[in-house]
Parts: structure tokens; sequence; C-alpha cells
């Protein structure tokens, strides 16, 4: 194999440092665009703002953990629905009204639900703070929830299911999370199934809300120009009647299964798709990076020689799912399975024998360091990493650190492959007379 192939390409994104640039009146603070964030708590609600005068950009992830944790495989959608149908009607503005006055805010807002949370949040500007804030901190608090809005709602997330399905690395990725974690929390859906959602109606929907949302499942995480004492105000003004609770979050991580797996699906495609699915460590690990920047260099490596030198798949890469417990995944798509995998075995095999390089594995950590400095210069990406950090990391000041990315040797993410570049669950859509189980066992067994 020749030496060539590895060189992965990196690219660096430069950004101008932003002026600091003084904003009048007593709410909006002239301070450094880089200060030091910082936390408290607003009754049992754990907030962590940064204060930023750069720009009139402001910041708001509102998010309810637990995620997986809160679900059960009859339930399982249960909160994605609950918040998509607070969308369309709260105790201070019902039915449109809170549509309508939203699109007088000029906010842009977003929902998901994942594994490890259900998180809300907008991106607007400092004058529309409060605005923004009484709209949407309503709809976790006091949603409405009319029968007509959760029918709508459970529709639309079904129909979003259905599209999922339709799309092969949708009904892939699916496929992937149910055979390789079956059993633990990461086979459960936060956006639900066909038949978890079609069992909730409004009444089930309420008596969740009633006894799930409490304070202490509550984190808010605000970035911008805004003070303390008005994050506090507004936190108390909108969250200070809900129950307090008694919620702490523990990283209750799920494991894929031990033994590995190849999972055959016959489809009539034009081309096959193939994915991966290994295990790896928790997010506060030591292992962490170390595992993160050898999954990238093994994704770099397939790309670069079943796409680019042998010309054998439009796709070929491995990423890490960053979950409460990291995953990774190889993914192709080929109609030639069993000479790609075979390709795929030999770059594995070299990454755990060899590694890579020390040039190769500095010049992709320092990549890696550059990438979290470009999250630091918006105030949506520096929220999103504040509370990553402090869900999954146990601590929001890690948010920036960049020493453990340094740290991370062409030792340490061989030792990283070795540990974790096993137990592979394959599945498998396309044309199944092409494919022999032999070539993916030999992926176990070198």
């Amino acid at each position: 194999m020749r030496r060539s192939l590895w060189l992965l390409t990196l690219g660096v994104p430069v950004i101008g440092t932003l002026a600091n640039t003084a904003v009048p009146g007593s709410r909006f603070l002239a301070t450094e665009p880089d200060s030091v964030p910082f936390s408290y708590e607003v009754g049992a609600v754990r907030v962590i703002q940064r204060i930023n005068a750069a720009d009139d950009a402001v910041a708001v992830n509102i998010y309810l953990l637990g995620g997986a944790r809160q679900l059960t495989s009859a339930t399982q959608g249960i909160e994605a629905l609950y918040l998509a149908a607070a969308e369309l009607g709260t105790r201070e503005h019902a039915g449109t009204a809170s549509r309508e006055r939203w699109s007088e805010t000029g906010s842009r807002s977003f929902r998901e639900s994942t594994w490890d949370w259900s998180v809300i949040g907008f991106r607007g500007l400092r004058q529309d703070f409060d605005s923004s804030w009484n709209i949407l901190a309503a709809r976790i608090a006091h949603p409405t929830l009319r029968a007509t809005d959760v029918a709508l709602a459970r529709d639309r997330l079904i129909s979003a299911i259905r599209m999922q399905r339709e799309s092969p690395d949708g009904e892939l990725h699916l496929l992937a999370d149910s055979i390789a974690f079956a059993g633990s929390l990461y086979a459960l859906r936060p956006e639900g199934t066909e038949g978890s959602l079609r069992s909730m109606d409004s009444a089930t929907v309420a008596a969740y809300v009633s006894s799930q949302v409490v304070q202490s499942r509550l984190l808010v995480v605000v970035v911008g120009n805004v003070t303390r004492g008005d994050v506090e105000q507004a936190v108390r003004r909108v969250f200070g009647s809900l129950p307090k609770g008694s919620y702490t979050w523990t990283p209750q991580v799920a494991a894929a299964q031990t033994t590995a797996s190849l999972t055959l699906f016959s489809r009539p495609f034009e081309t096959n798709y193939l994915i991966g699915v290994f295990d790896g460590p928790e997010r506060g690990s030591e292992d962490y990076e170390a595992f993160n920047l050898a999954t990238s260099l093994l994704g770099g490596a397939i790309g670069g020689i079943v796409r680019g030198a042998e010309g054998l798949s439009y796709v070929a890469t491995a990423g890490v799912r960053a979950r409460a417990r990291a995953s990774g995944e190889l993914y192709v798509t080929t109609t030639k399975p069993d000479t790609v995998v075979a390709l795929i075995r030999r770059v594995i095999e070299r990454v755990k024998s060899m590694g890579v390089g020390t040039f190769y594995t500095a010049a992709l950590s320092e990549a890696k360091v550059q990438e979290r400095w470009y999250r630091s210069q918006t105030n949506g990406l520096i929220a999103d990493a504040l509370a990553e950090a402090h869900i999954l990391r146990g601590d929001f000041r890690l948010a920036t650190a960049a020493a453990r990315v340094r740290d991370v040797s062409s030792g340490t993410t061989r030792a990283a492959a070795n540990k974790y570049f096993k137990n592979f669950h394959f599945v498998y859509l396309g044309d199944t007379t092409v494919v022999r189980r032999e070539t993916f066992t030999k992926i176990e067994k070198p």
C-alpha cells in the first residue's frame, strides 16, 4: 500500500477577530467577546451563560435532560410529540397566536430530540431576547396540548419517519441502531416509531408533561450580550411555577452488542449500502479523544483508497456518533461490496498495527483543534459546545479545551484502534447475491 494514499487533506478555517463594540444601555454589557462562561441556578434550573458583546446575536438553548432514559418501547417519541404539539399553542398564546407572535420576533427556532436530551432554542437579536424567550420557553412550561394539536403533530412526525424509511440511508441507519444496540437505550427511537406514536393521544402526552417536566431536568444555556440579571428574571418568570422535582442526570450509557454480526437485506437498488457499527468509549473517558482521532484517520484512509485510488464508491468514510457513549460507523456505497470490504480490512489492520505516522496524526489533531476554535466563533456554536461539555463531559469549562486533543499521539490512536475497532455490526442493503459472509468475518479475524 503506497504511503501517499495515507495523506489526509485537511482544511483549516480562518476567521477574523471580531471587534469589541460597546452597546449603550445598562441591559447589554460591553465586555470582551471571549469572556469566561459561568454557571448558576435559578430555583432548581441550571443555567450556563457567556456574555458576549461582540455583536447583537443571542443564542439560547433549553434542554430537557434524559433523552432515551425517559423512554420505553411503548413511549418512544412522546417527548418529541410533546414539543411538536407545543408549537401549536401555549397557555399564553393559544392556537395560531403562538406562531403569529413568534414570526414577529424575527428569531429562528429549532427543536430536536436525541438519545441524551431534548432541546429547543432560538437564534435571534438582543432586542428580541425577552419576546423570543417568553414564547419559546412557554412551549416547555405551559403547552395547551389540545387534542387537535397533538393529532396534527403526531401525523407530521409519522410522515417524517416514513420519509426517512423511503431513503436507503435513512432505512440503513434505523436498522443499524436496532441491530447493533438491541435491548439497550440506543435501540429506542427518540423521534418515535409509527406504532408508538399512534398509541399516544393528548391525555397521554399531558400526563407525561405533568410528571416529567420539572425544574431539575432543565438546563438553560445563553450566549450573547444579555446580563445575568435579565436571564435570571426570564428563567424565573416562565419556569418558576414548575415543580422543582429531584431529577439527577446520570450518564446511563448503552454499549453495542459484543458479538460481531452481519445482517443482509435484499433491496432492488442500483448500488449497495453498507454500514458497520462498532462500540466506543464514554464521552468523559480518557480514551475518547484518541478514539475520535483514530476513527477520523480511518475514515480518511478508507475514503482515499476505496473512493479516491480505486474508484469503487462515491461515498466511503468512517465517523463517530458522539452520544454519552460514543460509537463508530464505517459507511460505503458500492457495486462491489466484497472487494471494498477486503480493502477496508487492510486499512483497519494498518491502523491497528502501524498507525499512520506521527506527522499525519499531528496534522489531523491540529485540524481538530482548529475546528474547535472555529466552533468558538459564533454564539450558537458556543452554546452547543458548552451544553455538550456540561452534560456529556461533566464540566462546561471543557468546551474549548484543546490540551486533550493535542495530547493524542500516533501511539494512543493505535491503542484506541486496537481496543475499539472490533465486533463490527454490519448491515447491508442491496443485492445480497454478490456478498460472501466470509469476507466480513475476516475483519474480525485478520
